[in-house]
């Protein structure tokens, strides 16, 4: 076909010109040694081109005296970046057989999540010179599995994650502060619940109870055990202050004599409402009780209380004697007998004030062991409990009769404040792993 034959339009089409680069240019016109190297990359007549040129032609009269200095090192960086070039080129032809193989194999999910660390690890390095969808691509997982609970081992973070990728965890000033109300000698016998509360109250700390024991758990500490829960009971529970009242009592052995402890127990608030210590069992001693504390707390006239007991001696006689002859309006009711409840709630109490208190007194001293109650009620009293939501049995008794109404220890400005200090604190952490 003759050229006359074609479109208008295809008769002035103007061909592509190839670029070069100028390093290719300056090697040419002024290095003789780098003319076989340069004939394998450029067309011979583009070579000579520029030679007929010259190098006033392309850099200009000033720059082009200068050659002679730098030939040598541009000509070695020249060879160098075609190293690298075919390098790159064998090794990309070894990864694309690998990846091909790997990504063959049936259980290719389970394989990337038991080598999870070293492909996130992998990810964040490649990070810095590549960008992250090319290297998504490259190691053929999706956003989620690198970021979704990436584990990256990190001694500085007590959960063994970064604290600067993962800004949420507790900073190293909150487990400083844990572990500094763990050993406070004024909280060594709460429950690690109740130290949780404190902290919040004294505002040292914003997190969850989850997250609470997750770092106990990581220190080491022995966590309480759960109570079990039987079916088809139904605990007794009270709609206000002196509604419903515990009442027990519990021996000591000193020096092979018993002891006894008498309490009573307000089912609302589970306060120590009273408490008699003495040698002796007697159902006078527990009436006594009970009178002191319908004269202490003002129990009037016409209130109805509900009073339980076990079926002991001592809740027995002069027991019945005042519920039957006192104007208050008392009704006396015998755990397990009476009704199905138990008396576990004041049982629970006495099981604390042994354990914590009474059984670590070295003395068998009757005053000596009368202190160490007393000291042991009067931390019970103002000891945050979890059923309170963080607030002492004395706070809650002090609401009267009205409705409950516990109010969180933050509002919700204190709230994000404290996350905005943890993850500026955790930021700044540098680790090895980082």
């Amino acid at each position: 076909m003759r050229w006359k034959n074609f479109p208008y339009s295809c008769r002035f089409m103007k061909r592509s010109k190839r670029t070069y680069d100028t390093c290719l240019i300056y090697l040419a016109i002024y290095d003789e040694e780098a003319k076989k190297q340069l004939l394998q990359i450029i067309p011979s007549s583009t070579y000579y081109g520029w030679r007929e040129k010259g190098g006033e032609h392309f850099f200009g009269k000033e720059f082009s005296s200068l050659h002679h200095a730098n030939a040598i090192q541009i000509a070695k960086l020249l060879a160098r970046s075609q190293r690298l070039i075919q390098l790159a080129k064998g090794l990309f032809h070894i990864y694309s057989a690998y990846k091909t193989v790997i990504a063959s194999l049936p259980n290719f999910k389970e394989v990337c999540k038991r080598h999870k660390v070293l492909l996130v690890k992998t990810f964040h390095a490649a990070t810095q010179y590549l960008s992250k969808s090319k290297v998504y691509k490259a190691l053929g997982v999706s956003h989620d599995f690198i970021h979704y609970k990436a584990i990256v081992s990190c001694s500085s973070s007590m959960m063994k994650k970064c604290l600067k990728r993962y800004s949420n965890q507790l900073s190293q000033k909150d487990t400083n502060i844990i572990r500094e109300y763990l050993n406070h000698p004024l909280y060594k016998n709460w429950q690690g619940i109740s130290i949780y509360w404190q902290m919040l109250r004294d505002k040292k700390v914003c997190f969850s109870k989850t997250t609470f024991y997750r770092y106990l758990h990581k220190m080491g500490v022995v966590l309480e055990k759960k109570k079990r829960v039987w079916k088809n009971y139904t605990a007794l529970k009270a709609s206000r202050p002196f509604e419903i009242l515990h009442m027990d009592i519990t021996y000591i052995v000193l020096n092979n004599v018993k002891a006894y402890l008498y309490l009573i127990i307000d089912n609302f608030s589970r306060s120590i409402l009273g408490y008699q210590f003495s040698t002796k069992i007697k159902s006078s001693i527990s009436t006594q009780n009970l009178v002191n504390v319908c004269r202490e707390y003002n129990i009037h006239i016409g209130d109805e209380v509900m009073l339980v007991t076990d079926g002991g001696s001592e809740n027995k006689g002069y027991v019945n004697r005042f519920v039957n002859l006192s104007c208050i309006n008392i009704v006396k009711k015998v755990a397990q007998t009476d009704i199905t409840s138990s008396n576990s709630m004041v049982e629970s109490i006495i099981k604390q004030l042994k354990q914590f208190h009474i059984f670590l007194s070295p003395d068998d001293d009757l005053d000596k062991v009368q202190l160490a109650i007393d000291f042991g009620i009067k931390d019970y009293q103002n000891k945050p409990l979890d059923v309170h939501k963080g607030y002492t049995p004395l706070e809650v008794l002090n609401y009267g009769n009205q409705k409950l109404e516990l109010k969180s220890f933050f509002t919700e400005a204190e709230k994000k404040m404290m996350l905005k200090e943890r993850k500026e604190n955790n930021s700044r952490v540098i680790c090895g792993k980082c």
